[in-house]
């Protein structure tokens, strides 16, 4: 379902803005979609039921907008080279996602700020783009080391 590539991770207490992280390449199956649904407990007839997706027009099941979403975090967490505590997440999807194709997720830091304990924040941006470089997702993330938010 997916690739990740061996681009050096970041280190949480180094990156800074304008930072790179590794792209994920995610090539989501009926299968996968519908696992995620039912770990999730959200189904729509658009995941899971070919007929009615393409009696709406939609040519083949829509992956949902939680597991691109998902992708965020996942590039987020294999972009850095310790474990990390996701604070937040946001995520927009803009168009229909639709399974069988192949999506690039990209992401940079945008900003270091501070949480209120003055652990280290990393602000993350994403964009899912589709196999015709067509933006799909947008989505932001915050991290903290892992350990810092266990210490606190």
């Amino acid at each position: 379902m997916s690739s990740y590539c061996s681009k050096p991770a970041l280190s949480i207490d180094t990156a800074g803005p304008g930072d790179v992280l590794a792209p994920l390449t995610k090539r989501p199956s009926g299968v996968d979609v519908v696992l995620f649904c039912a770990a999730i407990r959200n189904f729509h007839r658009f995941h899971y039921d070919q007929d009615y997706t393409r009696a709406q027009g939609m040519g083949d099941l829509i992956v949902p907008g939680f597991m691109m979403g998902n992708w965020c975090i996942e590039a987020a967490s294999r972009g850095f080279d310790e474990p990390v505590h996701v604070r937040r997440l946001r995520f927009k999807n803009l168009a229909v996602a639709p399974i069988g194709g192949s999506y690039l997720v990209n992401g940079k830091v945008v900003s270091i700020g501070a949480d209120e304990a003055e652990h280290r924040l990393i602000n993350c941006q994403f964009d899912v783009l589709g196999d015709d470089d067509r933006l799909v997702t947008t989505g932001q993330v915050d991290l903290v080391a892992a350990e810092a938010y266990r210490a606190s």
